[in-house]
């Protein structure tokens, strides 16, 4: 059975990521200020979470880039190279291959969560 289909709407999400943090990361503009202020507020709070935002973007992108390639090395019956063997292995642990339709939603969640446990607070 092919379950190439199964994962096209991982590549929806992760469009839309990239769409999502493209967004933000524009520009942070100065802060008008209140009635007679004769200074600025800084914009490095609202950049600062702006930057967050685009990590956890960025960190969502790259769970479905290993979802899809782990299931591309599923699909085709080839083993992830040595190297990379704990990680597919990881990766597996939290978004197994896709022999079957199911709702892949939890699995990308729970495999960006570990990823992010790769990410130095």
């Amino acid at each position: 059975m092919s379950v190439e289909w199964l994962v096209k709407p991982l590549h929806m999400t992760a469009a839309g990521y990239a769409e999502e943090a493209r967004t933000l990361a524009q520009t942070t503009v100065l802060g008008l200020g209140g009635f007679g202020q004769n200074d600025l507020p800084s914009p490095a709070f609202l950049a600062w979470g702006k930057a967050t935002a685009v990590g956890v973007c960025l960190q969502r992108v790259l769970a479905v880039l290993a979802a899809l390639a782990s299931q591309a090395l599923h699909a085709g019956g080839r083993p992830a190279p040595p190297a990379l063997a704990p990680f597919l292995a990881e990766v597996r642990s939290a978004f197994p291959p896709l022999d079957a339709p199911r709702p892949v939603g939890p699995d990308a969640e729970r495999l960006a969560v570990a990823l992010g446990r790769h990410v130095p607070a």
